[in-house]
């Protein structure tokens, strides 16, 4: 006899602790975040106030910091490190959540995400219609900008500038 797996739900992932560690749910599954380095830490930081900073003076949305958890579907929530939402996708906002892809999703790429961030999640984003999609990367380093561009994602020239001194 088979033994089916039951996918996880938002409603099995909300359910969760809030004292513990954080989670994703990609496909159904449940995937522990670690805590991040401190390089991982200063370069979220660095690229929030850039960001946060360009986004408020020209009034044109929100910018958000991890936690935040993003529905993209009934069986995926992820929490990218950094999300900007314009005033056009702000009506997706749960009381917890956005529902559905922001304009823009930033993800530092860290040992033990890298692989999921750069695969499964990349195409996850793109199914949900997110714009931009930024890897950061703190090994090599440099800032991957890629654009939506008919369901898949295209590079824009890369820029180092942001990230040189963290």
């Amino acid at each position: 006899m088979v033994t089916k797996h039951r996918l996880l739900t938002y409603e099995d992932y909300a359910a969760l602790p809030e004292d513990g560690p954080r989670y994703e749910l990609i496909g159904g599954e449940l995937y522990e975040m670690p805590a991040p380095a401190r390089v991982h830490q200063e370069l979220v930081a660095r690229l929030f106030i850039l960001l946060r900073t360009f986004v408020s003076a020209r009034h044109l949305g929100k910018v958000y910091m991890a936690p935040f958890d993003i529905r993209l579907s009934p069986h995926d929530v992820v929490q990218p490190d950094i999300l900007y939402v314009s005033r056009e996708r702000a009506k997706g906002y749960g009381p917890n959540y956005l529902m559905g892809g922001p304009d823009l999703a930033v993800e530092v790429l860290s040992p033990s995400t890298r692989q999921r961030d750069l695969t499964v999640k990349r195409d996850l984003y793109a199914l949900a219609d997110v714009r931009e999609l930024w890897f950061g990367d703190v090994e090599a380093p440099s800032l991957q900008i890629l654009a939506l561009r008919d369901g898949q994602y295209v590079p824009i020239p890369e820029t180092n500038s942001i990230i040189e001194s963290t």
